[in-house]
């Protein structure tokens, strides 16, 4: 097995998620990220994400997290997190802020469980639409 084929990697994925799915721990998540591998096939690295399970059973994702503390400063309410908003017709659950993406930082997720980026501005004129009122963005 070489760590730079794709196939092979996505094995390890597998077999990682469902080793770090049957640890047991109570109340936290293991999501298996992002992999990097060098040219040779000796060394790859896979992020793992640890996330704590909130008493409603929500998960606290890094990117939820940063929802709470950040959203406040593109005009986007805290509590709007795992909010329904309707963008270009389809409904869109915001779950998340990603800080370091300028462009499109909010994260939301359709029904098909696709998660798309999204602009600020966009997100505070659903908002805005949701709650009836008119936003005049510049």
């Amino acid at each position: 097995m070489k760590l730079n084929n794709k196939n092979d990697l996505g094995t390890i994925r597998s077999n990682l998620s469902a080793l770090l799915s049957g640890l047991g721990i109570e109340d936290i998540t293991a999501e298996v990220g992002h992999c990097s591998y060098d040219g040779t096939g000796a060394n790859a690295t896979f992020k793992v994400i640890f996330s704590r399970v909130g008493d409603d059973g929500t998960v606290e994702t890094p990117e939820a997290t940063a929802f709470k503390q950040l959203s406040n400063a593109y005009g986007v309410p805290a509590d709007a997190l795992n909010t329904d908003v309707t963008i270009n017709g389809k409904v869109v659950t915001l779950v998340g802020l990603k800080p370091r993406s300028s462009k499109y930082p909010f994260l939301g997720r359709h029904a098909n469980g696709s998660v798309f980026k999204y602009r600020g501005d966009t997100i505070e004129r659903a908002i805005a639409n949701r709650m009836g009122l008119r936003l005049e963005l510049e």
